[in-house]
């Protein structure tokens, strides 16, 4: 449910309608996900979980691209790092941080599974 997933279904849902609807075409994924919101292609409840997700992902990789090489661990990160992440998430703190990130992660996989499938294995 993380930003891979989120880019996948924006990308899918454009290749699959494009062809009919070529002006939902964006190699933006926040415009391209507007697009396929303003072309009912995604319901408004949808898109809004999408773009509200997006935005917080950006906000966060951001953030950390900027501060780190390598992965961020909340519990060995420098505390001036995890509140300079919880202020891009817009959190009082990490511990929210983090669940904040793991609701809009689960609601993405939800909607992964339900437009693109679940996988199989």
């Amino acid at each position: 449910g993380g930003l891979v997933e989120l880019e996948f279904i924006a990308q899918f849902l454009q290749l699959l309608h494009a062809p009919l609807i070529p002006e939902i075409r964006s190699t933006n994924t926040f415009q391209a996900l507007s697009n396929l919101r303003d072309h009912k292609i995604l319901s408004p409840a949808d898109a809004q979980v999408l773009l509200t997700a997006w935005q917080l992902y950006s906000r966060l990789t951001q953030i950390l691209r900027l501060c780190l090489e390598g992965e961020f661990d909340p519990l060995t990160s420098l505390p001036g790092l995890n509140r300079a992440v919880a202020q891009a998430a817009q959190m009082p703190d990490i511990g929210a941080t983090q669940a904040l990130l793991a609701e809009h992660q689960a609601a993405v996989a939800q909607l992964f599974d339900k437009i693109i499938g679940p996988p199989v294995f």
